[in-house]
């Protein structure tokens, strides 16, 4: 089966698209920034940034982009 393309991936219902953020995903780099934790991991042909405040996951961002955009 081919790889999931970016566009496939944020039609994906937000639940799923976690889900396949965990189950697939692989671990590039995690920084902190005035108190903002990012985590950047590769996934299939494109890359996700979540972003967490440490307020248990209540304001959990994802940014998903190809490279260089």
């Amino acid at each position: 089966m081919a790889a999931m393309t970016i566009i496939r991936f944020l039609a994906l219902p937000k639940e799923e698209q976690w889900e396949e953020l965990w189950d697939k995903c692989t671990f590039l780099e995690h920084y902190v920034d005035t108190g903002v934790k990012y985590h950047l991991y590769r996934l299939h042909d494109f890359y996700e940034e979540l972003t967490s405040d440490g307020t248990n996951g209540l304001n959990n961002t994802l940014a998903v982009f190809k490279d260089g955009q």
